[in-house]
């Protein structure tokens, strides 16, 4: 069995692979609601349903001078307050993914003796579906 490493996980912000990248965090949810029946209610047992489907982007990445995808055009984004498309996918294409996305936070961190780093946070806006041959 292969197992992947995680340098294979790329995001793409606006077009351009996210610069200087450390980390990234795919997160898919589901808020559902119950329902109950008096079938069920007999037998105690809640009926789920799905309300909704959410995905959350977390990465995080280095502050590099003269880069034109990381930092700069994360606070461009944000300032902007305007969905951005965001693809992700393995660098051999596969399972990958593309949506509007809005970013909703925007760290920018610079402890004395460390390298200056950001953290961002992004959601969808809308669908988020296959994108193939990303």
């Amino acid at each position: 069995m292969d197992y992947r490493d995680g340098t294979d996980l790329i995001l793409s912000v606006g077009g351009g692979a996210l610069g200087h990248s450390t980390e990234c965090k795919i997160g898919y949810k589901a808020e559902t609601g119950s329902r109950k029946t008096k079938e069920a209610a007999a037998g105690k047992w809640d009926e789920k349903y799905v309300k909704s489907l959410g995905v959350t982007i977390t990465a995080s990445g280095f502050v590099y001078d003269g880069d034109t995808t990381g930092l700069p055009s994360m606070e461009a984004i944000f300032l902007a307050h305007v969905p951005v498309v965001c693809t992700w996918a393995y660098r051999d294409g596969t399972n990958a993914h593309t949506g509007k996305f809005i970013l909703t936070q925007l760290n920018q961190t610079g402890k004395a003796g460390d390298d200056e780093q950001y953290d961002i946070t992004l959601e969808n806006s809308g669908a988020v579906d296959d994108a193939p041959g990303a």
